[in-house]
């Protein structure tokens, strides 16, 4: 399913009812590779994956406030956040953004702009 595109998996999710409930990591996925300029994930991530290091690692070391027990953290936060997130619903949300707002146009053409910078001057070098 990963190497599918968006417009193949919502054609799935409608022939047939057994696609209607997907993995939601499938859908951070296709946020990743079709909405890049959403960069802002992977910090989410980075922070989430850096809290439960920190809370695995039995360190009451965070940022000078109070250590919390390891009941009100599993209390607060159950599970990994990226498998906790309705990806699915983001991924929505991100696409109406796309196409309604004009800041997140602006961002993702300045993306692509930037991405065929970086090809070109790869495709120089490789020509010397």
């Amino acid at each position: 399913m990963l190497h599918l595109s968006s417009r193949d998996i919502g054609n799935l999710r409608l022939a047939s009812r057994s696609f209607r409930q997907l993995p939601k990591q499938l859908f951070l996925h296709l946020i990743q590779e079709e909405l890049p300029w959403f960069w802002e994930l992977d910090e989410l991530k980075a922070a989430d994956d850096k809290f439960w290091k920190l809370f695995h690692s039995g360190s009451d070391h965070n940022d000078g406030r109070a250590p919390l027990s390891r009941a009100d953290i599993l209390r607060s936060r159950e599970g990994n956040y990226t498998k906790d997130v309705n990806w699915l619903e983001v991924y929505k949300k991100l696409c109406s953004l796309k196409k309604g707002m004009l800041g997140v146009r602006n961002r993702a053409r300045i993306w692509n702009a930037v991405e065929e910078v970086v090809a070109r001057i790869a495709r120089l070098r490789a020509k010397g």
